[in-house]
């Protein structure tokens, strides 16, 4: 059985929350397992950065602090959130669909 099917078989009858994991990494290949029911798509090999560092800021995920010029940034929980995902996803795109299904 196709896993999107799995889903839509399990969305049927429970909410129970639905994590895909897989080694596809395509947003062709994402969107319809989130489309069927998917609470959130992991793609493998799983990665153990805990800070990004960019030119102009620095993200420790762990910390769940940001710092910029050596300062920390105050964000609100969302913000956080919202800032978690997209330097969780370097290179993809996020849609607001995908924002808005996240907790």
């Amino acid at each position: 059985m196709d896993g999107v099917d799995v889903i839509k078989a399990l969305r049927a009858w429970t909410r129970v929350p639905i994590l895909v994991l897989s080694a596809r990494q395509a947003s062709d290949e994402k969107i319809p397992a989130l489309d069927a029911g998917a609470d959130d798509y992991a793609t493998k090999p799983f990665s153990g950065t805990t800070v990004i560092a960019t030119t102009d800021f620095t993200v420790d995920l762990l910390a769940k602090k940001a710092t910029r010029d050596g300062r920390d940034v105050r964000l609100t929980p969302t913000e956080w959130h919202l800032l978690e995902i997209l330097v969780c996803s370097p290179g993809r795109l996020i849609t607001q669909k995908q924002l808005l299904q996240e907790d």
